[in-house]
């Protein structure tokens, strides 16, 4: 009986070393037999003698069920009770089927994956596994708890992506990738959320990590919004969001937020192709200055003194779009200079 091989097979422990669950607690013991039983859960003892009619039968397993607070050994005291228990149980459950699934709601860690703990992972109905993938250092470890997971029959995995903590922007570039490899490689399905870091004892969002400026993090922003914030298994989508090589992705970080924002539009009427040519005409110095100088706010943009150098390309930085086909009836983008002065960029 399904109910009884939880404990009969050991599962009482349903996994064991770092990620042991047992049923010490009288009331999720209560809870995990009142949930096969019931289909209603708002008020599952209540329902009880609804659904057990016989007097004689409902006494029964309301005294054992009841005598299981005092035990020790949960699971010993079930398979001491079972042909007792087994009967009532399996006549009067739901059979309804039902698709339930287990999600550890944290991401495990992958340093501790091994086969003997996977074993006893994939017994369970964990759908998705979530495996942390912090730091690139650890890309060896993490491949070799995915393929862990893949080998024990796990298909869906979802990941956690921290960023903007120690970390470089093109070391969240290539975890990405990799997942998008090991999806391939292996035929499985694993979605990355990336996590952006902030220290515990700020309380606004504004921290930016040593490696990263503000407009690299409202870039990844942008393309995360999105996205909702799910980098998808798919190699074509990401290829597209984040770029085909490490030079594309550089490139989107520097990218003005609503070029990146309405991509297919600003690449239609040409916006982009004309911001793209004077980016790539710069040399790596002007580049690194530019993320630094367009970290301003649009805002803060509009009262700063335009460097020289970037009098040509900084029109593309102060786009507003507002999702219009025809922002100014004839197609065309208006662009403001510091001057306030205005330049239409007309579609090509």
């Amino acid at each position: 009986m399904v109910f009884f091989n939880i404990f009969r097979n050991g599962c009482y422990l349903l996994l064991y070393s770092d990620f042991s669950i047992h049923l010490t607690n009288y009331w999720f013991f209560m809870s995990m037999l009142l949930l096969f039983m019931c289909k209603n859960m708002h008020n599952p003892l209540m329902s009880l003698p609804l659904l057990i009619k016989s007097p004689e039968k409902l006494d029964t397993f309301l005294q054992i069920v009841i005598g299981a607070e005092d035990a020790e050994d949960y699971a010993g005291y079930m398979l001491e009770h079972e042909d007792e228990l087994s009967p009532i149980v399996e006549k009067y459950r739901s059979k309804t089927p039902k698709a339930r699934y287990l999600d550890f709601n944290q991401g495990v860690d992958g340093r501790k994956i091994n086969d003997d703990n996977m074993t006893q992972l994939a017994r369970l109905a964990i759908k998705p596994l979530r495996i942390a993938f912090d730091v690139i250092k650890l890309k060896d470890t993490y491949c070799a708890a995915v393929r862990t997971a893949h080998r024990h029959g796990i298909k869906e995995i979802s990941n956690y992506i921290l960023f903007n903590y120690k970390d470089k922007p093109e070391d969240l570039y290539e975890r990405l990738k990799i997942n998008i490899e090991l999806n391939r490689e292996l035929g499985i399905q694993i979605f990355s959320f990336p996590m952006k870091y902030s220290p515990i004892n700020r309380t606004d969002r504004s921290y930016i990590g040593v490696n990263w400026t503000k407009k690299s993090i409202r870039a990844i922003s942008a393309i995360l919004q999105v996205t909702k914030g799910v980098v998808a298994a798919g190699s074509d989508f990401f290829y597209k969001a984040f770029g085909n090589t490490l030079e594309e992705y550089f490139e989107l970080l520097a990218m003005p937020r609503e070029l990146i924002m309405f991509r297919h539009h600003f690449e239609e009427n040409g916006t982009t192709a004309a911001w793209k040519k004077l980016y790539q005409a710069m040399s790596d110095e002007q580049k690194k200055e530019l993320m630094e100088f367009t970290s301003h706010t649009v805002a803060e943009l509009k009262q700063t003194p335009c460097p020289e150098q970037f009098r040509e390309i900084l029109p593309y930085y102060l786009i507003k779009y507002n999702g219009k086909k025809d922002q100014m009836g004839d197609g065309a983008v208006q662009l403001s200079l510091m001057d306030d002065s205005d330049i239409v960029f007309e579609d090509q």
